[in-house]
């Protein structure tokens, strides 16, 4: 049976909130509704109405784009946010599951990277190249949003990768 990852809903309209509560403070410090703000200076006011606003429709992509996020199965990993394509097992040689607190990421370490390019919303942050010189692998899968947790989708990594091991392993439980 295939896992699969869904959009949080909740968690993702936290984000858009956020991000909104953001753009707005940083709007009220160029003073966009009244008088400036004496302690936010517009150079930092900028920087924060374009980077969280760009955060912001990107979250709110989330809430109106594909609903799973994340597909593991027999045949290997599809991740929306990497790319279009399906991951074949064979061509992954390494993986690593990390996460930090309700966020999960998916490293993944192919045999040849360009022959599974981003993309999706990947292929404008980084490429395999600099994604393996700063230790995160040719492909990264950002779960942030998502119903994933770091241990069902390891044990669903583990239990499709090796079907076989698998069987086993289910068999015994």
């Amino acid at each position: 049976m295939p896992y699969v990852a869904h959009v949080a809903r909740g968690q993702v309209l936290q984000m858009v909130l956020g991000s909104a509560a953001f753009v707005a403070a940083c709007l009220w410090g160029i003073g966009f509704f009244g008088p400036n703000h004496p302690t936010m200076p517009a150079a930092l006011a900028w920087p924060g109405i374009i980077f969280f606003g760009i955060f912001g429709l990107a979250w709110a992509q989330m809430l109106i784009g594909p609903k799973v996020r994340l597909r593991i199965d027999s045949g290997g990993i599809w991740c929306p946010s990497y790319s279009r394509d399906l991951v074949p097992w064979d061509a992954i040689t390494d993986y690593r599951v990390r996460s930090a607190g309700p966020n999960v990421f998916i490293e993944l370490n192919l045999a040849d990277p360009a022959a599974h390019p981003p993309t999706g919303i990947m292929r404008f942050t980084a490429t395999a190249r600099i994604n393996r010189a700063t230790g995160y692998g040719d492909a990264f899968l950002p779960l942030i949003g998502t119903t994933a947790t770091a241990f069902a989708v390891q044990q669903a990594i583990r239990e499709h990768r090796n079907p076989v091991r698998g069987a086993r392993r289910a068999a015994r439980t």
